[in-house]
């Protein structure tokens, strides 16, 4: 996508603390294909664009993003006893 503009705006995103943080937690592959992985925290955040014109800030937007926790992978590969 194409988004034509005149250059009016100068815009600046900034971001707020993490809320309702989330720990990744961890899960154990005992597969031959297992593929190990470090995990991140999910929390909610805010983000705020400020829109300025001749370096004045005129008006700014703002929205929640949420990020869902990713669990890290641990391999352990199972040992076969004959």
């Amino acid at each position: 996508m194409t988004l034509w503009s005149s250059p009016q705006w100068q815009v600046t995103s900034d971001h707020g603390a993490r809320t309702n943080v989330v720990p990744a937690g961890r899960k154990v592959d005992h597969s031959r294909a297992c593929t190990a992985r470090t995990g991140r925290d999910g929390f909610d955040v805010t983000v705020t664009r400020s829109f300025a014109e001749g370096g004045q800030v005129d008006h700014t937007s703002s929205y929640s993003v949420s990020y869902a926790p990713v669990s890290a992978v641990v391999c352990r590969p199972r040992h076969h006893r004959h």
